[in-house]
């Protein structure tokens, strides 16, 4: 049964409101790595409004965090995250902070009978997991740090102090979505706890859908659902696993 699966992974980002009215571009990136019949990678990067060069730091994070782990698949995560801020920081030199960004990698292969999924996060999005068919559960919430609205970022000096690690073991009918914070607002409640069902909604659509026609539909949702809401840029990724 689990030799006729394939992962499937799709992701888009759109430029909030408050960019298209400066002219500014969307500093949100998604990436992803598939290996169609052992796993996939998301990842996630969201360049801080603040910075300059953010929208660069994130793109650097997310192509670096993928490099790695398509160089080495089963490395720790920790380690696409410390490959990550070696390139930025290589970009950045004295003026890293011009290139903050936060960043989010989300792994899920085979385990046995299962799916092993593990995640990392910096920042202030979340990572969700689970049967697209159930309620979702929330594997990374977002964090801030002590002072208002402060984000942790990827080139922050405690960025490795403020990395949320996950690990656990899913069932073959689970999904894995991360999100940019300002999706977070609609798709998260309040209190970071639960999922809206919209999610399970674009995990489902990667089961029935072409990766491109996935692509395209998680994209037309960011921009005529959520930019409506939401100020902020928007950006969304996903991983399936759906039969060969």
């Amino acid at each position: 049964m689990t030799n006729n699966l394939r992962f499937k992974a799709a992701g888009a980002v759109t430029t909030g409101r408050l960019h298209l009215q400066t002219g500014r571009p969307c500093d949100d990136v998604v990436g992803r790595l598939v290996r169609r019949k052992d796993g996939a990678v998301i990842a996630l990067a969201d360049g801080a409004g603040s910075a300059c060069h953010g929208g660069q730091g994130a793109a650097i994070a997310v192509a670096a965090a993928l490099a790695a782990l398509r160089t080495n698949p089963h490395m720790p995560l920790t380690g696409a995250v410390a490959a990550a801020r070696r390139a930025v920081e290589r970009a950045g030199g004295p003026q890293l902070a011009d290139y903050a960004t936060t960043l989010q990698i989300a792994r899920i292969v085979r385990d046995g009978s299962g799916l092993r999924v593990d995640t990392v996060q910096i920042g202030d999005g979340a990572i969700v997991a689970g049967d697209p068919d159930t309620p979702l559960t929330v594997l990374n919430a977002p964090a801030r740090g002590e002072a208002f609205n402060e984000t942790h970022f990827l080139t922050s000096a405690s960025w490795e102090r403020n990395s949320q690690e996950t690990s656990l073991t899913m069932s073959m009918n689970a999904g894995l979505a991360a999100m940019s914070d300002g999706t977070v607002p609609v798709l998260l409640s309040g209190d970071g706890t639960r999922v809206a069902m919209a999610v399970n909604h674009i995990l489902r659509w990667g089961r029935q859908m072409s990766r491109d026609d996935w692509e395209a539909s998680i994209a037309a949702a960011l921009r005529e659902d959520l930019r409506p809401l939401l100020p902020d840029d928007l950006s969304l990724a996903a991983v399936v696993v759906v039969p060969r």
